[in-house]
Order: structure tokens, then sequence, then C-alpha cells
């Protein structure tokens, strides 16, 4: 999906009482587990990335098409689910683009 995460599960609007994030998936889930009442020795199925969406090599492939201008754009469009989220923002996709 492209849609920003702010769009779909409305942060400001809801108090969640935890927000797990994909990459500490096994972690945060083992979390929220250990708390529910009888689901203590529960779990959830291992998760393996797929590798090649997110190599350095396919991050520098595609962001190198972009222009400073578009990069900066789509920064901004994203920078509300940086911020929210407490991801730090991409700034080293501008070292891969083309001026």
């Amino acid at each position: 999906h492209w849609e920003r995460m702010h769009k779909i599960c409305y942060p400001c609007f809801f108090e969640y009482d935890y927000i797990g994030k994909y990459e500490t998936l096994q972690r945060d889930s083992r979390f929220i587990l250990d708390r529910v009442p009888g689901a203590q020795g529960w779990s959830l199925p291992d998760v393996k990335a797929d590798k090649g969406r997110t190599t350095k090599a396919n991050e520098r492939r595609y962001f190198s098409q972009l222009r400073v201008d578009q990069l900066r754009g789509l920064l901004e469009v994203y920078r509300l689910d940086y911020e929210l989220f407490n991801y730090p923002l991409p700034i080293h996709l501008f070292n891969v683009i083309r001026t």
C-alpha cells in the first residue's frame, strides 16, 4: 500500500495501548501476548521479510531515478508518519538521487 499510516490507523484520534512495528513484530507480539489473560505460551508464526524488497541496492536503484525536488516532496508526504511512529527521516537518500 502507499497510503500514509496516519490515514489508516488514526493515531491522533485513538489512544492505543500498544503500537508495534513490523521490524520488531516478534518482540512486540510477545510483549502483548504476555499480557493477555490465557494467552501465555501463544506465539505468532515466524515472519520472514522478503529480503529482495528492502535491500540497499533496490533502495539506491529506485531513489536514484528521482530528482531532488521529487524526493523532498515524497518525504514531505510521509513526514507525519515518520514523526508519529518514531522513525528517522531517510535523508541519506539525498546521496543516491540525481540532481
